[in-house]
């Protein structure tokens, strides 16, 4: 009986963690060309105003397949962020992503997330990377 219980347990445990984010099953990646102390404000209906920089869902996958939530409780710094947008289940979400320590904001499950440490400069290296071609071609098409 304990062992159909802790089979259970630990199934619902894997269920439910599998839930915490939606991230795994994100696409359509995009990073808008917006660097203002404003990012939380902007929403998402109002991002289709801002040129964007089209993010590769495989590489973004790469990254944040091991995203680790933060405690809401706690202190999360913020110096900057980029604003992205993702598709999931034919909605689009929008994040904050941190300008350093490779920490996300996913404001539909209002949740902070952290990319693993061992990824973390890689990270961010290319979402700047991503976030400058923004600007080098100012007569991009957004779509």
């Amino acid at each position: 009986m304990k062992l159909i219980l802790f089979i259970i347990s630990l199934f619902s445990y894997s269920v439910i963690s599998g839930q915490s984010t939606s991230f795994s099953n994100a696409k359509n990646w995009k990073l808008y060309k917006i660097a203002d102390e404003n990012a939380f404000q902007y929403r998402v209906d109002t991002l289709k105003n801002f040129s964007f920089e089209r993010l590769s869902d495989d590489t973004m996958r790469t990254f944040i397949s091991e995203l680790s939530e933060l405690p809401s409780s706690g202190p999360h710094i913020w110096m900057g962020a980029y604003i992205a947008t993702f598709e999931y289940e034919g909605i689009t979400r929008k994040v904050e992503i941190s300008h350093y320590g490779g920490v996300l904001y996913d404001e539909s499950s209002k949740k902070h997330f952290q990319i693993p440490e061992n990824k973390v400069l890689d990270w961010l290296s290319y979402i700047r990377q991503s976030f400058m071609c923004t600007h080098n071609d100012d007569d991009k098409v957004s779509y």
